[in-house]
């Protein structure tokens, strides 16, 4: 027995958390809608808590001068070039929801971003210093 309850058996009831990642270009009224329609089920019983955090997804393009710029002075550096989307906010999707084109990239690690153990090396601090100043050399 789990919990004082036999195996096979289980509550009449069921409850789930659910924290939302709104991705890029979803309209986010649709997710809004679903939830309206979630509390009309006669056998749901919905609860919607204001969002902690509300920000916006952006998405540039990878063909966008930036990024092809960008992946190329990071082959050049021997480092990863893949663009990518990351399942955190930042100040970039403010940048992106104004149609500036828009990349993230940062030395340190983001699983340690903002933590009490948080660091970053010297290092990663030089070569992100490296990319930015050849990005912004190089970028018309």
């Amino acid at each position: 027995a789990v919990n004082n309850l036999a195996m096979n058996k289980s509550h009449d009831w069921f409850e789930n958390n659910v924290i939302f990642r709104v991705p890029p270009n979803f309209p986010v009224d649709e997710f809004y809608e679903m939830d309206e329609a979630m509390r009309k089920h006669p056998d749901v019983i919905a609860e919607m808590e204001k969002p902690m955090l509300q920000d916006w997804p952006f998405q540039t393009d990878a063909t966008n001068p930036l990024v092809t710029l960008s992946c190329n002075i990071l082959r050049s550096m021997q480092r990863d070039d893949s663009v990518c989307g990351v399942p955190f906010c930042s100040d970039a999707s403010k940048f992106g929801r104004l149609g500036i084109p828009t990349i993230l990239f940062g030395p340190g690690s983001i699983d340690q971003a903002h933590a009490a153990v948080e660091s970053v090396a010297c290092s990663q601090v030089e070569e992100a210093l490296r990319f930015y100043t050849e990005v912004a050399r190089r970028f018309s």
